[in-house]
């Protein structure tokens, strides 16, 4: 019997053991000790694997602006997981289906702020088309870090960060599964430390403060999708 037959019978067994019916409940327990100690597993073992891995694919960078690093982390805590990279790819990790939510929760968010930078630049052309190119990123960049801070304000009012343990075992699963390889990105330098970024961060605050992540979970459907202003998941 493969591994993942034998971790799906104990964890349908350990499900069983919350029957009302004392008796039904105490046999399967009974008998999720029985798999486990037959095939040396913990419920350490059994818990990491109910826990989903999922990786953003795309272009990854060795060192991405610290504005995408910060919304890697904003989304993760709005969907209970852990944010990792591998390979300058941001993965998340968690409970299912949180992970695969988060997932496009962030394809979302990516698209709407680049949309709102992109207006914002816009309404600034008469000002930017003086800017060297230098200051044009760090005009960019500073939008895009005011609009994270601002979308995480959001996220902050109905999340709970993880606790150590949990983290801890998010980690665990992820080793497991890369064979412990995991990368740290290097965020770049905060752009809204100039002072043409500071000012544009301002900005991008306003404007992310109108991202909406709704909180709710229900049993069958895991959390509620994102919403941003002039999108919907």
């Amino acid at each position: 019997m493969s591994k993942d037959r034998i971790m799906k019978k104990i964890q349908k067994c350990l499900a069983l053991s919350k029957s009302s019916n004392e008796h039904e409940a105490a046999a399967a327990l009974r008998q999720a000790k029985v798999l486990m100690d037959k095939h040396q597993l913990t419920m350490s073992d059994v818990e990491l694997n109910q826990l989903d891995v999922v990786e953003v694919e795309g272009k990854g960078l060795a060192r991405p602006p610290r504005w995408k690093i910060m919304l890697y982390l904003t989304v993760a805590r709005a969907f209970g997981c852990s944010s990792f990279t591998r390979g300058g790819h941001p993965v998340f990790v968690g409970t299912a289906p949180n992970p695969e939510v988060a997932k496009y929760a962030l394809d979302v968010l990516l698209r709407q702020l680049e949309l709102n930078k992109k207006e914002f630049l816009h309404s600034k052309a008469h000002f930017v088309d003086i800017l060297d190119r230098g200051e044009k990123t760090k005009l960019g960049r500073g939008f895009a870090e005011g609009w994270v801070q601002g979308c995480y304000q959001t996220v902050e009012k109905f999340s709970a960060s993880l606790s150590d343990d949990k983290h801890a075992e998010h980690k665990r699963k992820m080793e497991q599964q890369h064979n412990g390889k995991i990368n740290k990105a290097a965020p770049g330098k905060r752009a809204s430390e100039s002072g043409i970024g500071r000012q544009a961060a301002a900005y991008g605050y306003q404007s992310g403060m109108k991202a909406q992540i709704h909180a709710g979970m229900s049993q069958d459907s895991g959390p509620d999708l994102l919403t941003a202003e002039g999108s919907q998941v």
